[in-house]
């Protein structure tokens, strides 16, 4: 399962935007997450990959497929017109 994820909470200001992700769950524990946005100055530190490391390396590749595909389609929707 795919969830989307943020960092939202009490905003402290107007420029207080929220990070931006999604994480990959299986059998009630998350495998992994992507970050494709970072809020706050200029949305910097934007696409963070996180797996966690007991993953078999087959899983890792499927999940690092998969949150590539992810950064690529957001940085592409940023640019559209």
């Amino acid at each position: 399962m795919i969830r989307p994820v943020t960092s939202a909470g009490p905003a402290k200001s107007l420029l207080d935007l929220p990070a931006r992700g999604f994480e990959f769950w299986e059998a009630g524990q998350s495998l992994g997450a992507v970050q494709y946005y970072a809020g706050g100055a200029l949305g910097l530190n934007k696409n963070v990959v996180y797996l966690r490391r007991d993953l078999d390396p087959q899983m890792k590749l499927l999940l690092a497929s998969a949150m590539t595909a992810i950064m690529e389609y957001k940085d592409e929707a940023l640019f559209e017109d």
